[in-house]
């Protein structure tokens, strides 16, 4: 009599192991397609971008920004980066960030008053990719 082999119903130890891996992992594999924007994946650093002018040959009361496009002040106080050397934060991330869109640019208008009340103004144009605001245009230094 020939000898028979005994088929059996259940998968084998390390069938099972792999279809448990694949349970696990396959949450964090949709996770990791669905984060990507657009065809490439974005990681972003946890840094925080601002951007400054420096102000000479006065002292600067009173600082303020505004949109050209919405026509809302930012900053209607003034916003020191380094008072010691009278640099002011024109723009950062959080100011910024969610009003653009990614890849668009748009004119921001900064004015200092002195403290013998004369204004400075200087146009910035400030644009945005995936994580941080860009400076496009705009100077470092200001003079009264």
């Amino acid at each position: 009599m020939p000898l028979q082999v005994k088929k059996s119903n259940t998968i084998s130890k390390s069938k099972k192991a792999i279809y448990r891996l694949f349970l696990v992992l396959l949450p964090f594999i949709v996770i990791s397609i669905m984060s990507c924007r657009g065809n490439e994946p974005v990681f972003c650093t946890m840094e925080f971008r601002m951007i400054t002018v420096s102000v000479k040959n006065d002292s600067v009361i009173r600082a303020f920004v505004v949109d050209s496009k919405q026509k809302d002040t930012l900053a209607s106080e003034t916003i020191w980066s380094d008072a010691s050397r009278n640099d002011l934060k024109v723009a950062d991330d959080g100011e910024i960030f969610n009003r653009l869109k990614n890849g668009e640019k748009r004119d921001y208008k900064f004015t200092a008053i002195s403290s013998q009340g004369k204004p400075i103004t200087s146009t910035f144009v400030i644009s945005r990719d995936n994580c941080h605001i860009i400076k496009i245009s705009g100077p470092t230094e200001l003079s009264f």
